[in-house]
């Protein structure tokens, strides 16, 4: 009998033991792992910091981390995130959206391909062509399609910028398995469809950062040694010649940021005014930038004031597999950089907010 109580209270002891390590296990697979971070250099400490911030994944987009970036180094946040086609959404945003679909009769879910929030609306690409496209107002949570023309260009395509201008709606989309791009312009007052184009494209202008749309709405490919320049509102296009070849564009208020990776451990570029983007051709000269180590590769990057930030990955590195870097414009120099140690299994993804 005593033996038999002793085996009942050793498989009890052991079934809580193995019970607390299982809810070790769960508590650290919900929580935010901390990540292993070192200032390199913080040249001017009024470097403004706000409204960066990373996000960590698995594979299977299981566990979804994000930080917020100040001069104490990288942050955990506690809110959710679901993931969609070109990045991530706040689960309490998109439970919100969803109630807004699911009262017009359509689920919305997280395979949606992109979409872009606004001040009083917020427009859905899904996968396919625009016909499946929407458009939620704010004020009312009413959900409509786009009303299109007859004899209208609809071909699958990948919606990657949106931009309102004025009271028009701009998208900028790649069409699927082609070498084209397609540009269609909303009017928002009655969401017809006013002008679109098809516009060849050149082979290298393939992925995001391969192509933008500047505030006013002009759409800009990478084009070799030269970017390809479409005015959707005179129906125009000129190329820009370049010192190089291109790799990558980005817009910000005032500037295009345009870069080249000719060698390892850094890269060429040239800002670019808006004002003179589509009417005129100025001889440029570019300037050159370092990257913390010889073997940086460009993840994301963003421009903001006079800094450009780049996310930056180097998989070959002993130390740091990603590091935050800002460089000012005017100087072209180093003005701050976080080395982020290795979060395996967890990557960074190119997702920047």
């Amino acid at each position: 009998m005593k033996q038999v109580f002793k085996k009942r209270l050793a498989l009890r002891v052991i079934g809580l033991f193995l019970g607390l390590i299982a809810l070790v296990i769960l508590i650290r697979g919900i929580s935010t792992p901390k990540l292993y971070t070192e200032l390199i250099l913080n040249a001017q400490n009024n470097v403004d910091l706000t409204d960066i911030s990373l996000f960590y994944s698995d594979v299977g987009y299981r566990q979804i981390h994000n930080y917020t970036l100040s001069h104490e180094g990288l942050s955990p946040t506690s809110k959710k995130w679901v993931p969609y086609s070109e990045g991530f959404i706040d689960k309490a945003v998109f439970t919100t959206y969803a109630e807004h679909f699911a009262d017009a009769s359509t689920p919305l879910s997280s395979t949606f391909q992109n979409y872009y929030d606004t001040d009083k609306f917020v427009f859905f690409a899904f996968p396919g062509d625009l016909t499946s496209f929407r458009i939620l107002q704010k004020d009312t949570g009413t959900l409509s399609p786009l009303k299109l023309p007859k004899h209208l260009y609809l071909h699958g395509m990948y919606v990657s910028h949106m931009k309102i201008v004025d009271d028009q709606l701009i998208i900028l989309a790649g069409e699927a398995m082609s070498y084209h791009a397609l540009i269609y312009t909303i009017d928002l007052s009655t969401f017809e469809v006013t002008a679109w184009k098809r516009l060849e494209t050149h082979p290298s202008a393939l992925d995001e950062l391969d192509y933008t749309l500047t505030p006013d709405g002009l759409a800009v490919f990478i084009a070799g040694d030269a970017l390809q320049i479409y005015d959707p509102f005179t129906d125009t296009t000129l190329l820009q010649p370049m010192p190089f070849e291109v790799a990558g564009i980005t817009s910000g208020a005032n500037y295009l940021f345009a870069y080249s990776t000719p060698n390892q451990g850094g890269l060429s570029y040239v800002q670019i005014p808006l004002n003179t983007l589509a009417t005129s051709a100025p001889t440029l000269s570019a300037s050159s930038l370092i990257f913390p180590s010889p073997t940086s590769q460009v993840l994301n990057l963003r421009l903001q004031g006079e800094h450009v930030y780049f996310i930056l990955k180097d998989p070959r590195a002993p130390r740091f597999k990603n590091y935050v870097a800002l460089y000012n414009m005017n100087t072209g120099q180093l003005d701050y950089c976080l080395g982020i140690g290795d979060a395996s299994p967890l990557i960074l993804t190119s997702t920047i907010q």
